[in-house]
C-alpha cells in the first residue's frame, strides 16, 4: 500500500496523541490523598501549633558494674527542667526491657529552641543513700558526669548531646563506659525520643515531625501519614 507524505504526517499526529493517554497511571486512593495534600493550597497556614509533646522512650536499661547482681534501680527523667515521668517506679534485675514511654512532657512549640531532656539512672539502696549511675561520656565524679544531658529539635526530630548521630556508642544508645572509667557504678541505655501532636498516640505517628512534613516533603503537616502507602 502506497502511503502519501500527507497520510503519514497524519499517523505520525494520531501516535503522539495516543502514547500519553496510554501511558497514564491511576493512582490508588493513597497516593491520590498525598497528591491532594501536596497540591493544597498555597495560602494555607503553615505549620505553627501551640504545643507539642515530647516523648522519651526508654526501651532497654541494663546494669553493668553495680555491686549487686540484682540492682534496683529508677529512673528521673526531666524535659525542659520539668520531671516528665509517667509514673515513678523501682525496677528490678540486671537487664530490664520496657513496654511503654518511660516519659513525656506537653512543651510550648518553639522550632528555633532545643527542648533539653536530662536522663538519670539511680540505684535504690535498702539500707542508705540512693546513688546515681552513670551513663553518660562526662568525666565529672558529679551528677553532671553521670546524666545524660540531650537537646531535641523540634524542626527535625534528632537530638544532640552527650548522644547524637553517628557517635562511636551508637545513636540512642549510651553507657558509662564511654568516659573510659569501667568502675563507676555504670549502666547503660537504648533510648528514643520523639514528639506527638495532637491526637496522637503511641504507636500511631509516622514519626516525621510536622515541620518535616511541610518543609522537607511538601506534604499537609497536620496529618499523619503512618497508614499511607507512597508505592
Amino acid at each position: 500500500m502506497y502511503l502519501n507524505g500527507k497520510t503519514i504526517g497524519a499517523l505520525i499526529a494520531l501516535f503522539i496523541m495516543m502514547v500519553p493517554a496510554a501511558m497514564t497511571v491511576t493512582m490508588n486512593p493513597g497516593e491520590q490523598a498525598v497528591q491532594a495534600d501536596v497540591d493544597r493550597d498555597v495560602g494555607a497556614a503553615s505549620y505553627n501549633p501551640d504545643n507539642i509533646t515530647v516523648v522519651v522512650d526508654i526501651m532497654r536499661l541494663r546494669a553493668m558494674t553495680l555491686d549487686t547482681d540484682t540492682p534496683r534501680l529508677y529512673f528521673k527523667i526531666l524535659i525542659n527542667g520539668e520531671n516528665a515521668l509517667w509514673w515513678e517506679q523501682v525496677h528490678e534485675g540486671p537487664d530490664i526491657y520496657f513496654e511503654w514511654p518511660t516519659a513525656a512532657l506537653t512543651v510550648p512549640y518553639n522550632p528555633d529552641e532545643p527542648v533539653t531532656v536530662q536522663i538519670e539512672v539511680w540505684e535504690k539502696n535498702r539500707l542508705g543513700v540512693d546513688r546515681p549511675c552513670d551513663i553518660s561520656q562526662g568525666t565529672s565524679d558529679q551528677l553532671a558526669g553521670k546524666t545524660l544531658m540531650l537537646f531535641y529539635d523540634l524542626k527535625r526530630g534528632e537530638w544532640t548531646g552527650d548522644d547524637y548521630l553517628r557517635d562511636g556508642n551508637g545513636y540512642g544508645h549510651a553507657s558509662g563506659f564511654e568516659d573510659g572509667d569501667t568502675n563507676d557504678g555504670d549502666c547503660e541505655i537504648w533510648f528514643d525520643i520523639y514528639q506527638w501532636g495532637e491526637g496522637s498516640w503511641w504507636g500511631d505517628s509516622s514519626r516525621l515531625t510536622g515541620w518535616e512534613k511541610e518543609n522537607v516533603y511538601g506534604l499537609n503537616a497536620s496529618r499523619d501519614y503512618c497508614t499511607t502507602d507512597f508505592n
